[in-house]
């Protein structure tokens, strides 16, 4: 559909054309003139690497074309883009955590201006989108409401608008600010704030963008989160920025070319994540364990990573150079790899109790542990630990269960699994299995 779309305007197409591979039409406000300057201006400022500015003169283009506009909405019918944060998204708790920040500081409609968002497409192209807001509820465990109605999509102002809507349904407090029940209060959080209380009631002032433009402008969305990222670098997780050197690493296989790793260190840090100072563990990680050409291994630990989130001890949760590296040098023998088992590993890392966070860094498992993954005493169990999560994974395929559910199901005995291996089952859960027969038994 998106190389239909480049294809229509390639040829010097006039509108209302359909597009090719796809039943609808380019609409004609998608000029040739404006789909020029947009495409040189993104190309521009990727080789500059001056994407703020660059992403400025995109606004300005888009609305002098009618391609965007300002307008509130409200945050029940403010959903997620799937693209957002490398296709991470968020997590209640990090929502929760920033929204704190945010009445600490003081809510300010000025520092909301970057709110930037992408109509939803009408069916059949809205499907995706609302399957995946719909899972970012399902993995919250009831920290993000539903959705009323799903309008726009954000990729900018996203942890933002999540929070709005958490206050008005009142969920579960996993921050300080808590009524006497233990959850948001509308009521309470809104004395004294005027300007938070309107932004409840109408929702965040959005820069809203025509629903076609992420497929007229493909490298648009990957450019939008740079460029707000810039500002927002404390919420980019290691997780995230895997996700997004493996898209730019299978890209460039997809397009023939050879895999520029250092090239993709660059501009994975061009955002100014928190863990740019390690980009190469992060590299290494990729390289060894992403889970094929899909990431499928990225993938799932990224929806697991959402059920836990983050919590006030940090501002994410962070794994650190010295245990990736670890992990990613894991050694079980010639030619034998564990790969569900390896990726289980960061699963039980995330999976930190409290407790076991310092400044954002989980610390569940040290580095020194992962050698007992490799002893002789563990030989058997990991294999058939590998064996169980396989086979765990094939089962969920033959129920069709939703990606949440799935996650949900298997992440808990991939973890169960490696605290054991590990002998930290009681730091995790207060409890240690006697055997991996055991684990296979457990229904919750």
């Amino acid at each position: 559909m998106v190389r239909g779309v480049l294809s229509l305007w390639s040829s010097g197409a006039g509108a209302k054309q359909p597009v090719p591979g796809s039943d609808f039409q380019a609409d004609p406000l998608f000029t040739p003139e404006v789909i020029k300057t947009v495409n040189d201006v993104i190309a521009n400022s990727n080789r500059t690497g001056e994407k703020i500015t660059g992403w400025e003169r995109v606004c300005e283009s888009l609305i002098d074309a009618k391609l965007a506009w300002r307008s509130h909405t409200p945050p029940d019918c403010a959903g997620v883009h799937q693209s957002n944060r490398s296709s991470y998204g968020l997590a209640g708790s990090d929502a929760q955590v920033h929204g704190k920040k945010i009445l600490g500081a003081g809510f300010s409609w000025k520092k909301c201006e970057d709110a930037t968002a992408i109509q939803c497409p009408p069916e059949p192209w809205s499907a995706e989108s609302k399957s995946f807001n719909d899972e970012l509820v399902a993995l919250s465990d009831n920290l993000i409401p539903p959705l009323a109605q799903l309008q726009i999509l954000s990729i900018g102002a996203g942890h933002t608008n999540t929070f709005l809507r958490q206050v008005n349904a009142g969920v579960a407090s996993v921050i300080s600010l808590k009524d006497a029940l233990g959850n948001l209060n509308k009521q309470e959080l809104v004395i004294n704030r005027k300007a938070f209380g309107e932004a409840l009631d109408k929702g965040l002032n959005w820069l809203v963008l025509h629903w076609q433009v992420m497929y007229v402008f493909p490298d648009l969305a990957d450019f939008v989160q740079s460029a707000l990222n810039t500002t927002v670098q404390g919420h980019q997780t290691e997780i995230e920025v895997m996700l997004n050197m493996h898209r730019m690493a299978s890209k460039a296989i997809a397009a023939g070319l050879e895999v520029e790793w250092k090239a993709i260190e660059e501009s994975a840090c061009s955002s100014l994540p928190h863990c740019a100072s390690w980009i190469s563990a992060l590299t290494a990680y990729v390289r060894a364990n992403a889970g094929g050409d899909g990431g499928e291994l990225l993938r799932e630990l990224a929806l697991y990573a959402k059920s836990f989130g983050t919590s006030e001890k940090g501002p994410v949760r962070t794994i650190g150079s010295e245990f990736l590296f670890k992990l990613s040098g894991l050694n079980w023998g010639h030619g034998i790899r564990y790969p569900y088992v390896t990726n289980a590993v960061l699963e039980a890392q995330l999976a930190s109790p409290p407790d076991r966070i310092t400044d954002g860094v989980c610390r569940l498992l040290q580095s020194s542990t992962l050698h007992m993954l490799t002893g002789k005493a563990n030989k058997d169990a990991v294999a058939e630990s590998e064996r169980l999560m396989t086979e765990a994974r094939r089962l969920c395929d033959s129920m069709d269960l939703a990606p949440a559910q799935r996650m949900k199901l298997v992440g808990r005995l991939d973890v169960r699994l490696i605290t054991f291996m590990c002998r930290k089952g009681k730091e995790f859960e207060g409890r240690e299995y006697p055997s991996i027969e055991a684990i296979t038994k457990v229904v919750d």
